[in-house]
């Protein structure tokens, strides 16, 4: 019944889902609030319009919608201007869901990466280049290092191993090939360091400053030391300052990437600060706020 829609969220499939948002708003009379976790892709596999009817397309909706939350501050920036009624909520993690996960016991220190390639811009290369780093310096200490290996949990195994050889690290690395997200998690959470990749660009492209991927937020639901490859200047930096797990370095440190698994491999843990802020329960509240807002500005009452 239209009477019991107080307002419309929408979150993707941005070209279609949008723009039934629009059309159902104003059929059932109340507003509808945007939420972008991902852009509006030009030319994705939801349209084969050209970019000037699906910007088009995109602009209508933001200016007819009440609202529009996105998951970082320069994800709709670099092509529109919104203004007030932007709202910032962030990517995070689920707690209840994470509470339960049981850690996969290696036997070693394990440095895991779990996930997908992008290449040119997400590769696992400058991995490889501090394993062999890595690899070097334990084998040059007579004694006492600490047993450790790479696991690779994703579909991309040609790539990790084709890189692998390169560096002469084979030996140092598992590939574990597609897994259910349960094993994901478990294999994330057993780790001494989970590795997530944004991008080894040495500087950050305008169009992919927003990327705050949902990897780095897994990691940080299991307390899970992360090394965080991605160039400074991303909207990812706020989150690397405020949690404190998180160690962000570009692809180009390959001595600070080869540094930090030394010392969490030696002890010394980066200690957790402020996750509650990117906790499902905390951002649902916000998401709360702006429905709340959206409703009263629609009737006249904000």
């Amino acid at each position: 019944s239209p009477n019991d829609v107080d307002v419309i969220l929408v979150s993707g499939p941005p070209f279609v889902g949008f723009r039934v948002a629009k059309s159902l708003a104003a059929r059932l009379r109340c507003p509808y609030v945007l939420d972008y976790r991902d852009p509006w892709i030009e030319k994705s596999n939801d349209t084969t319009q050209n970019d000037q009817f699906v910007q088009s397309a995109q602009s209508e909706v933001i200016e007819a919608s009440s609202a529009v939350t996105v998951v970082s501050p320069s994800l709709l920036k670099w092509r529109f201007n919104i203004g007030a009624k932007e709202h910032v909520i962030s990517n995070g993690f689920d707690p209840e869901e994470l509470r339960d996960v049981t850690p996969y016991d290696f036997g070693h220190f394990a440095i895991v990466y779990a996930g997908v390639f992008y290449p040119p811009n997400r590769v696992i290369t400058p991995v490889m280049a501090a394993l062999r780093q890595l690899s070097d310096i334990c084998s040059s200490r007579s004694g006492g290092t600490k047993e450790w290996k790479f696991h690779y949990y994703g579909p991309e195994t040609d790539h990790v191993l084709h890189e692998a050889q390169a560096f002469g690290v084979t030996h140092k690395v598992i590939t574990h090939g597609r897994v259910s997200r349960a094993e994901s998690l478990s294999a994330v959470r057993g780790a001494g360091i989970s590795v997530v990749i944004a991008s080894v660009i040495d500087h950050v492209i305008e169009a992919e400053r927003y990327i705050v991927t949902g990897k780095l937020f897994e990691a940080l639901g299991v307390s899970t030391p992360v090394l965080f490859i991605c160039p400074p200047g991303s909207d990812a930096d706020q989150v690397t300052e405020t949690t404190g797990l998180v160690q962000r370095l570009p692809a180009k440190d390959v001595d600070g990437i080869t540094s930090f698994f030394q010392e969490v491999m030696a002890g010394k843990i980066p200690v957790a600060r402020k996750l509650d802020a990117y906790t499902w329960p905390n951002l649902i509240k916000q998401f709360d706020n702006v429905l709340q807002q959206a409703i009263r500005q629609y009737a006249g009452l904000g």
